[in-house]
Formats: structure tokens, sequence, C-alpha cells
């Protein structure tokens, strides 16, 4: 998988962290810290979560990040 920059995804189609959270199943806090921290490494099953969500909302083609 490649890095996603999460936060301009978000605000590109128009989305809150909130919403976000919601409609990915990861907790507020640790969206806030993926789009707010660069060091911030949440684990695989984090990851997952946030890419799968990507793909299923439209955000992202699952070709965009499987390499």
């Amino acid at each position: 998988m490649i890095e996603i920059d999460l936060k301009n995804v978000l605000i590109q189609h128009g989305s809150t962290q909130a919403k976000f959270s919601s409609e990915s199943g990861v907790s507020l806090a640790t969206i806030s810290k993926i789009c707010n921290d660069p060091n911030y490494q949440p684990s695989a099953l984090v990851k997952s979560k946030i890419y799968n969500a990507l793909n299923r909302l439209g955000y992202i083609d699952k070709d965009e990040w499987i390499q």
C-alpha cells in the first residue's frame, strides 16, 4: 500500500474527520492523529479500515493504493 494524505482526501471530498470516523469504524481521536501528526503510525488494522472505507466511499480507487 502507498501512503494516503487522509486530511487532503477528506477535504477534497467534502468530508469531515467525524463523519469519516463513523464511516470507517476508526475512532475520531485516531483519525485526528493521522490527519495532524506526521509521525503517527497507525496499526495495520486501522490502515486496512481506512483504505477499505476510502475505497467503498469512492474517495480512492483500489488500484491507487495496491502496488
